[in-house]
């Protein structure tokens, strides 16, 4: 019965946040002034040039064409799809670890932390690429626990997922990094009597896992593309016609993709050490620990600040992190033992972490959103470990712990939502000054 509820609680409690007073910061609000634009351009049947894939702009598109170009059609979809996400860790968790309350307190932390709300108020593109990147891990899981021709459905489903993921962002090929990396495990021989539902990804025929792994996120990558690179090929050559056609359609293919690797790499999104491109930039090594969020919005206006900050809940992200680095040095300390469930996460944060030590580009905190999800997963794994001892005070540390991010989130909300604070209310909530 709980699990039957919490669902519909969550959905709405998530969705409820995300649409309330949705206008009140008048569009637009930081990189609205990039995707909404670039949607409307789709829309208006003019393939726009931009540093990254098409998905996630169609995706504002359709909002814009249900609901009109303004602050709501620019952004319900955002919020719909934000709103979403916490349902897929609840579904994520809960099969993972049977445990209903583990499960909701996991998608609780998602559905209320300031980040993963910010990015679902406006229309922005990160919330896609998470969300269909745990959907692929959802799919991957219902893969594992069918048979059969059901069980090639849902491959197939986690397969588009990972494309869908990477047509957002590039950095959405974390989750295809984490899926090849579970295999890769797989082979381990001192993992082979400990990986739980994992292994059964041995059980997956070979065309099955080449669905999952190339074919599917090839096909929605390349897919993606096809209303783009029409649009372009129109424009730019009208009236051609047979192979030639096909040939200006894969030409204008290549060149978007070129266009991503030299916009990533150029001084517009690199900058100079002296010279950094934006004030908000910061070293990946600082985001587990929320030293440098992003403003969003900022005004005053009689008296009153009026301010939306991109930042998580500083007390849910450093709980998160510890659960993180907790949990590994106790899988290390019993090594090679890590919990299958345990393993699964901490494959997740490293997947969608790691690799960017080698990006040199201007990076922002909200590049941190994929491996906080697994970090949330932790934590509330985690609050479930210490419920579960018989020592009173780790019940207590546990309990301290879910309560003090409670009340962390209502004080930060009025920044993430961007209600009128006073001047000594905005510096109260300002407890870095590397925040401001």
């Amino acid at each position: 019965m709980p699990l039957a509820i919490a669902p519909w609680l969550l959905y709405g409690l998530a969705l409820g946040l995300r649409l309330w007073d949705l206008d009140r910061q008048p569009y637009p609000v930081f990189d609205e002034v990039h995707f909404p634009k670039f949607a409307s351009e789709y829309l208006g049947g003019s393939a726009p040039l931009d540093g990254h894939p098409p998905l996630g702009k169609y995706v504002i598109m359709l909002g814009i064409w249900l609901f009109g170009a303004n602050d709501y059609g620019y952004r319900l979809m955002t919020a719909f799809v934000g709103a979403a996400l916490p349902l897929l860790v609840l579904g994520l968790m809960y099969r993972l670890t049977a445990r209903w309350w583990v499960a909701v307190v996991a998608a609780a932390f998602v559905a209320g932390d300031g980040l993963f709300l910010v990015e679902s108020r406006y229309g922005l593109l990160n919330i896609f690429l998470v969300t269909f990147g745990l959907a692929s891990q959802v799919f991957l899981v219902a893969a594992l626990l069918g048979e059969g021709k059901r069980r090639t459905l849902y491959v197939i489903l986690s397969g588009v997922m990972l494309g869908a993921s990477a047509s957002v962002k590039w950095n959405g090929m974390g989750f295809w990094l984490m899926t090849v990396l579970l295999f890769g495990v797989t082979l381990a021989p001192w993992w082979r009597d400990r990986l739980g539902l994992w292994q059964k990804l041995r059980e997956l025929r070979w065309f099955e896992m080449l669905l999952l792994l190339v074919v599917m996120p090839v096909v929605t990558y390349v897919g993606q593309w096809l209303p783009h690179v029409l649009m372009v090929a129109r424009r730019e050559a009208p009236g051609v016609v047979g192979w030639d056609w096909w040939r200006a359609l894969g030409f204008h293919f290549v060149q978007a993709n070129r266009y991503i690797v030299y916009w990533n790499n150029s001084t517009a999104a690199v900058g100079t050490p002296d010279q950094p491109i934006h004030p908000y930039c910061s070293s990946m090594l600082t985001w587990p620990v929320a030293w440098r969020p992003v403003g969003y919005f900022f005004e005053v206006k009689e008296n009153l600040w009026w301010d939306v900050h991109g930042m998580g809940n500083p007390v849910l992200w450093w709980l998160a992190i510890a659960a993180v680095v907790g949990f590994t040095l106790r899988g290390l300390v019993r090594a090679p033992h890590f919990e299958p469930v345990t393993a699964y996460l901490l494959l997740g944060y490293a997947a969608n972490y790691v690799p960017w030590l080698v990006v040199k580009r201007c990076l922002f905190i909200y590049h941190y959103m994929s491996s906080a999800l697994f970090a949330f997963m932790l934590l509330a794994l985690g609050l479930g470990w210490l419920w579960g001892q018989r020592q009173h005070w780790m019940r207590f540390v546990g309990i301290v712990g879910g309560v003090t991010v409670v009340l962390s989130t209502v004080f930060f909300m009025p920044i993430w939502l961007g209600l009128p604070l006073t001047e000594a209310q905005f510096f109260l909530r300002m407890w870095l000054k590397s925040w401001i």
